[in-house]
């Protein structure tokens, strides 16, 4: 894409015109919100009069570069390398899944669970860009916070974002709790739940997310079982574990959790209305 102008507003609206050509979602939005990055400005400082304002042939360059990717479905959140959750300035790269608003309904449940004045061990399975554990860190400062993923790129996002946004926490890479001896009173994960047969049929904006991060098998559990068998031993008596899962499979992991002796299960549904977290904890001996 040739944009015809450097006028600020100019550049926006052809912007604009060119996302909306190729069905991108808020294609106004995506256009604005670029431009601010390239000028280092808010949007309130952007309607403010800076909208007025020529770019230079760098800046042209460098918003025509972007707006192209945008053009391409790569999700605005990789452009800008960061995404708000939970009130929080995230940090992400394509090495993590971008922080979904749903995953603060698991953020909410545990603060919920658990006071502010409280002690508490937790465990973020699959911390991606860190959005659950340092979320949940930020608001419990009593919290001891172990971060686990597979993905060493992953974990460096995790851990950057928590030493940027103030909160000291631990990683450790594993799969899953395979490397973990120590007991917690929480453990917490949104792992993959996507059934690999519906990966092709999701928003062309996923096909640049990472696929460990969305692939969950054949059911979408092929993680989420394995994790569920380990948690006896990696949990205290009464520890609690917070999933989320994807549509449709509140039954089949509900079975399994009773299956390893969690009688206590709680469900809770997102915006949408489908069900979306779950929450359970043993409370007799296995």
């Amino acid at each position: 894409m040739k944009l015809q102008s450097n006028h600020v507003a100019e550049c926006i609206r052809q912007a604009s015109l060119a996302l909306t050509e190729h069905h991108v979602e808020a294609p106004l939005r995506a256009a604005t919100l670029i431009m601010c990055h390239v000028l280092g400005i808010t949007q309130v400082q952007l309607l403010a009069g800076r909208d007025a304002d020529s770019l230079t042939e760098q800046a042209l360059q460098k918003y025509q570069k972007l707006i192209e990717r945008r053009k391409n479905h790569e999700p605005l959140a990789y452009i800008l390398g960061t995404k708000e959750f939970y009130g929080l300035d995230f940090e992400v790269s394509n090495h993590v899944l971008i922080p979904r608003p749903e995953t603060e309904l698991l953020v909410d449940w545990v603060l919920e669970t658990f006071g502010p004045d409280q002690s508490f061990r937790l465990c973020d399975v699959g911390c991606g860009s860190g959005a659950i554990v340092v979320s949940v860190a930020k608001h419990r400062s009593k919290a001891l916070c172990l971060a686990i993923d597979r993905s060493e790129k992953a974990l460096e996002v995790t851990m950057h974002n928590a030493q940027r946004l103030g909160v000291q926490i631990e990683g450790m890479q594993s799969n899953l709790l395979e490397g973990v001896s120590r007991v917690f009173e929480v453990v917490v994960s949104n792992l993959p739940y996507v059934p690999t047969s519906d990966l092709s049929t999701l928003a062309p904006e996923l096909a640049h997310e990472p696929v460990m991060a969305l692939d969950g098998g054949e059911d979408g559990l092929n993680l989420i079982r394995p994790l569920i068998a380990q948690l006896e031993p990696r949990l205290t008596q009464e520890g609690w574990v917070f999933l989320e899962y994807g549509q449709g499979q509140t039954g089949a992991i509900g079975k399994c959790l009773k299956e390893h002796g969690f009688d206590t299960v709680e469900v809770r549904k997102d915006a949408a209305g489908i069900e979306r977290v779950i929450r359970a904890k043993r409370t007799s001996v296995v």
